[in-house]
């Protein structure tokens, strides 16, 4: 990712006022050299349009709101052809055509038929005879829409995929510190204390948010995407479970601590998620694919004990599965970042 983008995402508030500005600018100018009637739906729509964060949703908004504008327009200027003094057979013509256009807005395209209701309103609602202003509001709203497509794809493009790479590096970083303070807690003398969670959840809500706004702005990434999304859930959940285990005897701690090879392995995990995160924030450096077979601690199989001691609060198998499967989340997730990162460079 170009360090450009990276500073579009980092300070995408003022690139999203620089973005709105100057395509409602071009608008203005455009609306003075040609003295345009009712010019001012223009910028109004490239306000409405370009309200989303990234330049596939604007793309998809205006996509919707061309087709809903021209879809109402073209139903709304069908009126006209009844006789200019037929009231009752222009109303209540609209009143149907409205009908079966908000029946569709709680559907998949939801905003197309918002404003193909609106357009008819626009374009029929103050009754025949008013064709010369439905003409100019509906040509302003359509040229108005191509602005705002244009300048969020070209004007400071804000993409959803470059904030889920910089994000997913925020994840695995503060994961690697969560994990790596556990881990320094476990070989400890010290008694256990809660590691708070709080930060990674927030990123982790972050990164789920991004989903959608993918979707819109590149479907070939929907797949890796999603599947990166859900090992990121999981291994939340799996280090929320092993940060959460408890010992109220020092024995339960030392049942963890007698494989040697286990805070090493655990270690090596941590470093991992590190220099994974560290390879998603550098704009050039490559990706790193995480093999399980690189893997220590999913090369430990514990000799299962001859008795169980009463004392006993910590489940030493337990707590050994839950970092195994925590590696196994953590090799997948990079799998598919490495497969999300090859689609990314291959559109570009």
């Amino acid at each position: 990712m170009k360090t450009f983008h990276q500073q579009i995402i980092k300070h995408m508030r003022l690139f999203h006022v620089l973005r709105i500005i100057i395509a409602c600018m071009v608008a203005f100018s455009i609306d003075i050299v040609f003295k345009l009637p009712y010019g001012t739906w223009a910028p109004i729509t490239i306000i409405v349009v370009m309200s989303a964060k990234y330049s596939g949703e604007v793309s998809d908004k205006a996509s919707q709101r061309i087709l809903g504008t021209t879809i109402g327009a073209i139903l709304g200027l069908s009126l006209y052809f009844f006789p200019v003094d037929n009231v009752y057979w222009h109303y209540g013509s609209l009143i149907v055509m409205l009908s079966v256009s908000l029946y569709f807005t709680l559907g998949k395209y939801s905003y197309s038929a918002i404003l193909t209701s609106v357009t008819l309103v626009l374009v029929a609602g103050s009754g025949p005879g008013d064709l010369h202003i439905a003409l100019w509001r509906t040509t302003n709203v359509l040229w108005g829409g191509l602005v705002a497509i244009i300048a969020s794809q070209y004007l400071f493009p804000a993409k959803a995929t470059d904030h889920f790479k910089l994000v997913c590096g925020d994840f695995l970083r503060v994961f690697h510190q969560n994990y790596s303070e556990h881990n320094a807690l476990v070989n400890s003398d010290d008694a256990y204390r809660e590691i708070s969670l709080s930060q990674l959840r927030q990123t982790l809500n972050k990164i789920t948010s991004l989903e959608s706004s993918i979707g819109h702005e590149s479907p070939a990434m929907k797949q890796p995407v999603k599947k990166a999304i859900a090992c990121q859930v999981r291994m939340f959940n799996l280090l929320e479970n092993i940060i959460q285990t408890q010992w109220r005897h020092q024995y339960s701690k030392e049942k963890v601590q007698e494989i040697r090879a286990l805070s090493q392995a655990k270690e090596q995990l941590s470093r991992m998620c590190e220099q994974c995160g560290d390879d998603l924030l550098s704009p050039q450096r490559p990706l790193m694919v995480i093999n399980k077979s690189q893997l220590e601690i999913l090369a430990l199989y514990p000799k299962l004990a001859t008795n169980v001691d009463s004392r006993t609060d910590i489940s030493y198998y337990g707590y050994l599965w839950l970092n195994r499967e925590l590696a196994r989340q953590v090799a997948e997730l990079s799998e598919w970042l490495c497969q999300f990162e090859t689609i990314k460079n291959d559109a570009q």
